[in-house]
């Protein structure tokens, strides 16, 4: 995939999705694990590009969860399909 998008879009638009993506694993590594390591490896690797990439998705998964969460009154049904209760996901 990130050689297609280096092809496509050229090198540093691939570095920065490369940089982003928290893991290739199939199938992904559990929640809490994969997303500690995602922020470790943000921190010490990622470029200012690539981290404003990241803080730009995330503010737009939070905006999306709310819209959703919102929008249903099963809340509990609402957490399960993310892996993960809500409290650690407000750290992430």
């Amino acid at each position: 995939m990130v050689e297609k998008i280096r092809v496509r879009f050229g090198k540093a638009v691939a570095q920065v999705v490369e940089t982003c993506t928290e893991t290739f694993d199939k199938p992904k590594p559990d929640w809490p694990p994969r997303k500690t390591k995602y922020v470790e490896h943000l921190a010490a690797d990622a470029s200012l590009g690539a981290c404003i990439v990241s803080a730009a998705d995330k503010l737009h998964n939070a905006r999306a969860i709310l819209h959703d969460l919102r929008a249903t009154d099963d809340h509990a049904a609402f957490w399960r399909r993310f892996g993960s209760p809500p409290k650690p996901m407000s750290w992430y």
